[in-house]
Parts: C-alpha cells; structure tokens; sequence
C-alpha cells in the first residue's frame, strides 16, 4: 500500500513538473506560419483554399473549428493543443503499464514537453488516439468493439499516421490468420470489421489530401525533386544528429565533444532501428513494427522527408505498440528483448536530451517575429488600418493570429490571409511591382501600405542578418519555395523605397521563420486626372474576418 501511494504522489509530481515546463514554454511561444495557416483554414479565414487537396486531413480542422465556434476566441489553438497532450501525459503517467523510468523518458522528452503541446499542430491529436488505441486494443471487451473507430479517427489525423493505420490494418488480421494456422475461424473473421474501418480511414485520408491542390508539394516541379526525393532518408531527425549544432554550441566546438557526439549519434541510429527487438516473439507486434519501419524510412525517402515532429510519430508508435506487449506479459526477459528494450530507452533519453537543450528557445530566438511585430503595429493608431505587402508571401501567414490588418498577396494579387502554393499566378515580381501596388491599395482603401522586405537565412560574419535592403547585392534576385517564385529588384528601387518610406521595425531571423524589415510608405501622389483601376484591391475585396 505505501509502495502503491508512493508511487502514485511521484506521479503526481511528475505531472505537475510536466505542466509547469509546458505553460513556461507556452508563455514565450509565438505562433509560426504552420500553425496559424492552418487554423485559419479551420476557422474560415481565407477563401481560397479548401480542405480537399489541403495537406491534412479534416480531423484537427474539425476540432479547432469546433473549439472556435464555442469560444470564438484564437485562443483554442494553443489551448486545444495543451488539452490534447495533457490528457495523453495523463494517460501515461496513470494508465500505462510503464515503470517509472518509461514513463520520465516519456512525459520530458521533445515531443511531449514542446513539439506536440506548445507546437499547436495536429500531431499531437496523434499521440492522444495512439495512446486510447493501446488503452482499447489491450481490452478484450473493447479490442473488437472500439479498435475500428479508432483506427479510423487515428487514420485521419495526418498521413503518417494514416500510413502506420493502414499497416496495422493489414497486419493484424494477417497475423491472426498465421497464429490460427491459416484456418479462416472466428478469431480471424472478428479482426476483420476493424481492420475494414482502418483501411476505409486510410482511403479517406488519402482521397482527402491527395492530389495537392495548396500546400507547397503541389507547386513542386517533379523533375526538380526527383534526385532530392529517391536519396535514402533515414529517421535521423529524432536521432543526435538532428542537434549536433546545439550539442557543439553547449559542450564545445572541441575533439572531446566532437568525439561524444558521433558516438552518440551512431548509438542512438542503431536505437532507433533496434528498439523493434522488443517484441522479439510475438508475431503480430514485431511484424507490425517492422512494416511500419519500412514504411516509413521509404516515405520518408521517396514522398516527403519531413521533419522531427513527423518522424517522431514512430516513437509514439513504439511506445504504443509497448504498452499492449506490457499488458500481456512481464518485462522482456531474453537477451534480444532486452537490447530492444534498452534500445527503446535509448531512444527516448536522446529526446529528453534534445529536450533540454532546445525546450526553452523561444526565450531567446521566438519561432516568428510576427509577435513582436503585432506590438509595433497595434501601438501606432496609424498603422491598425494598414495594408502588409511582403516581399515574399509566406512570411506574413502567422501575422493574422496577433493583428487584424489586412494582407495582400503578391503571387495572387488579392487580399488574403494564407498564401496558395501554386505554380499558377504572378510568379515574377520585383520590387517597384511591389510599391506600384502599395500604391494603389493606398489610394482605393485610403489607408497606409507597410511594405515587409525579408530577410535571407545567411548571416554575416557578425551574425547580424542579411536583408537585401541593407547594402548593395551581387545578386538582384531572391528565389523562394523550391525556386519557382521569383523576386527582383534593382539598387535604384531600394532606393526609391527608401525615399518614400519610413523604416517602422526591424528583426533578426526567428528560430523558425525569416526576420525581416517594415517600411510605412508615404502616401502617393494622386495626379486629379489620373483614373485609378481599383478592381481587387478595395476593402470590400478583403476576406471577412472569422
């Protein structure tokens, strides 16, 4: 009874350590292009993009415009995500058949304690049903009964867990079939409705994104990828290697840590592979692991190489599948058990490392500027009213979480608030294309233009950022998105802009997102003669607010 309550007041103070590093972490969070545009897809804040042909699946829209129809606050979306990854870190410290040590590698790696709680995206809604998927699969009375639903919702979260869905679907009923010794009894044909739901949540899935008509892979030329896309992309972004340079900047650029990190490296890329040992004699669970695995290193390497917080979905799946392994057994005993449970361990103490070296830095590099941005902007009477023009669109799509303004869309030529990744528009602009149009909404809105110059991702050897603004270029162009939007600018439009204008802001480089530099363009000159075409860009064509 006292080892009982003992461990379960440890728990508790495991959670409340979980909840004080996650709101800390939220306080200093800026919204970022991902997470905004897709909520404002959610909430009906763009007209021009729809969710067939979008990159994700209807589920999290779903739930952040449901969350926003109640509250009708911006607000849900970081809330609803820290909901969703409370009640999973719940459900792991409480429910899951882990030992302590799991459970602290668990709650206090990345993936938990950041990029699927302050990150307001829709991986985190992955975690809580692959989570309710073991709670339920591990059931006898629910397994039959509430497997298929889940799997279906589970289906519908993203595509890569649709992917692990679909696997799972095939493999479970496959498996039963062999352990019945391929006679097609009861204990097949009982998999079977489940399964079915799985595979039709996959289907609904795929016939929701596929083919992309919005995100940026719709605009991708495949003759340009295609050497990109067939390298061997291992899962290394939940590996050491992912963070070598926060490692190095810690521990020194020197031999010694140098040397530790390699080791570490190839350490925790064997982890990753190994950890599937595991489940070393159960059929169903290994095999699943080993499908999933493959998998994913060929959609990784074939479609889309993504990043930690996609990849990372495969520890969730780990610890998934390990916590209907534990229910029906003990701790691994044999000697290749034991290196694929070790290997798992490994595995989720270089996320708590990484951790502990990235969890905070928004304290010191925010992920977008666009919060600080909002604070110039909604200080200044002048400027509540304006127009943001960018050098290049995407940079304003986290902007609408924090301010009302309106936003023009080079690429398009309208007013939006989430940009349309297409080869089909106004490819090619420069800079006076640019102030030709600030002009012109100027006129027909009879309100200021603020025209957003980004900057490039190089730094100077002082570390301060490179902006095209600031000195002259060898290079009087700017390729973005894969090189198919092109901008151009001459020394004599920078410093037309520069005579006309009045720099309002300036910000270094975010963690995730360009920095860059605010002029307010002087009102133009309206020649009395002169007939202004203003088809497009009157307030009465901007998006209503949602």
């Amino acid at each position: 009874m006292s080892i009982t309550k003992n461990k379960n007041l440890l728990q508790v103070l495991m959670l409340l350590c979980w909840l004080l590093a996650t709101c800390y972490a939220i306080h200093f969070h800026a919204m970022w292009r991902d997470e905004v545009r897709n909520f404002m897809i959610a909430i009906g804040g763009t007209q021009s993009i729809h969710l067939i042909g979008n990159a994700h699946p209807v589920l999290p829209y779903f739930i952040e415009k449901s969350c926003y129809l109640i509250f009708h606050s911006y607000t849900v979306l970081p809330v609803s995500s820290f909901l969703v990854a409370f009640l999973a870190i719940v459900m792991v410290l409480f429910l899951a058949p882990y030992n302590l040590r799991m459970k602290a590698l668990f709650i206090f790696g990345y993936f938990s304690l950041y990029e699927y709680t302050v990150m307001a995206r829709n991986y985190g809604i992955s975690m809580l049903f692959m989570l309710v998927l073991a709670i339920v699969f591990s059931s006898q009375k629910y397994r039959y009964r509430l497997t298929g639903p889940i799997l279906f919702l589970l289906a519908n979260t993203n595509i890569h867990s649709a992917l692990i869905v679909a696997t799972f679907s095939g493999m479970w009923p496959l498996c039963t079939w062999q352990a019945n010794r391929w006679a097609f009894n009861e204990n097949v044909r009982k998999t079977l409705p489940a399964a079915a739901m799985g595979i039709v949540g996959f289907v609904v899935c795929a016939l929701t994104v596929y083919p992309p008509r919005y995100d940026d892979l719709a605009a991708l030329n495949p003759a340009d990828g295609l050497p990109h896309h067939l390298k061997l992309h291992f899962m290394k972004e939940i590996t050491f290697t992912s963070f070598k340079s926060f490692f190095l900047d810690v521990f020194g650029h020197n031999i010694f840590s140098y040397t530790i990190y390699k080791i570490l490296s190839v350490i925790s890329f064997i982890s990753v592979i190994s950890c599937i040992f595991v489940f070393w004699g159960d059929t169903f669970l290994f095999s699943t692991a080993l499908a999933v695995q493959i998998v994913f290193i060929a959609f990784f390497s074939i479609i889309y190489h993504g990043g930690y917080r996609h990849q990372s979905l495969w520890i969730i799946w780990m610890c998934t599948l390990f916590w209907i392994y534990r229910k029906e057994r003990a701790f691994p005993q044999n000697g290749l058990n034991k290196f694929g449970l070790y290997s798992l361990y490994f595995m989720l103490f270089v996320q708590v490392f990484y951790a502990a070296l990235v969890q905070y830095h928004e304290i010191r590099i925010p992920n977008s500027r666009a919060r600080e941005f909002s604070e110039v902007i909604n200080a200044r009477a002048d400027l509540k009213d304006s127009t943001i023009i960018p050098s290049v669109d995407y940079i304003i799509e986290s902007m609408p979480y924090y301010m009302n303004n309106r936003f023009y869309i080079m690429t398009q030529k309208k007013f939006d608030r989430v940009v349309i990744y297409s080869m089909h528009g106004h490819m090619n602009y420069s800079l006076q294309d640019i102030m030709d149009e600030a002009d012109r909404i100027a006129l027909c809105t009879h309100k200021p233009s603020i025209i957003v110059i980004a900057n490039d991702w190089d730094i100077m050897m002082d570390g301060s950022p490179v902006n095209l603004m600031d000195r002259e270029q060898l290079q009087h162009y700017r390729k973005y998105t894969y090189g198919y939007w092109k901008f151009t600018f001459s020394e004599a439009q920078k410093q037309a802009l520069k005579a006309r204008a009045t720099e309002i802001a300036r910000y270094p480089n975010g963690f995730l997102e360009e920095g860059f530099v605010a002029y307010k363009l002087n009102p133009p000159h309206q020649d009395a003669h002169a007939t202004i075409d203003c088809h497009g860009h009157e307030l009465s064509d901007v998006p209503p607010l949602p």
